[in-house]
């Protein structure tokens, strides 16, 4: 006999992935969806619904060519912006550019479109460009996963799951001293590093 599918879900709070609860995980076709209980929150925001978004392959992105400008949000009054390679400066979040930013969030415009990223203070280890699995304990070691992309003004999913790749377990991105140095660290590595960006698009 014929069997419905299952479809893995991943629910985002922007740019950030949610953890949900296991009846929120997955759905089978044709059958009930459990949306969180727990709607997101934004100040001067007011939730109206969830929005399905399309999905994409990021492994297929191409990963030879840098980045020209990236972003970065710590909170709603920590910002940093770089034309180019080199570390990137705080500026008033302020700025239309950040809107679609939330906390510790980041996004770096390529010739072919922008990718989207959350990152994440974690007591894990790891080196410098290499995936992972963080512990969600916070902690001084910093984190990145993308989360989307954006072409056209259409912004997809993952079709398949991207991994965490640590940024670096150096005291200059020690989340312990300084948040905004990991999440801008995210978006600079993802902006020039051929290998952090390979590893970040899920190629290997």
């Amino acid at each position: 006999g014929w069997e419905a599918n299952t479809i893995n879900l991943h629910w985002y709070n922007g740019n950030t992935e949610l953890t949900v609860p296991s009846e929120s995980q997955s759905c089978v076709y044709d059958g009930a969806l459990n949306p969180p209980a727990t709607i997101p929150t934004r100040t001067g925001y007011t939730f109206v619904g969830w929005r399905v978004r399309p999905t994409y392959n990021f492994s297929t992105l191409p990963t030879n060519q840098n980045g020209e400008k990236k972003w970065a949000r710590t909170n709603m009054d920590t910002c940093g912006y770089k034309e180019g390679n080199g570390n990137i400066s705080r500026v008033s979040c302020s700025n239309s550019d950040f809107d679609d930013l939330g906390a510790m969030e980041w996004k770096v415009q390529f010739p072919w479109g922008m990718v989207y990223g959350m990152t994440m203070c974690s007591v894990t280890s790891a080196a410098h460009a290499t995936t992972g699995n963080p512990s969600n304990t916070s902690g001084g070691y910093c984190w990145c996963k993308m989360t989307g992309y954006k072409s056209n003004d259409t912004l997809y999913a993952p079709s398949v799951a991207t991994p965490w790749v640590c940024d670096s377990p150096s005291v200059l991105h020690d989340c312990n001293t300084n948040t905004f140095n990991c999440v801008a660290g995210c978006a600079y590595y993802v902006l020039w590093d051929v290998t952090f960006r390979q590893r970040i698009f899920g190629k290997n």
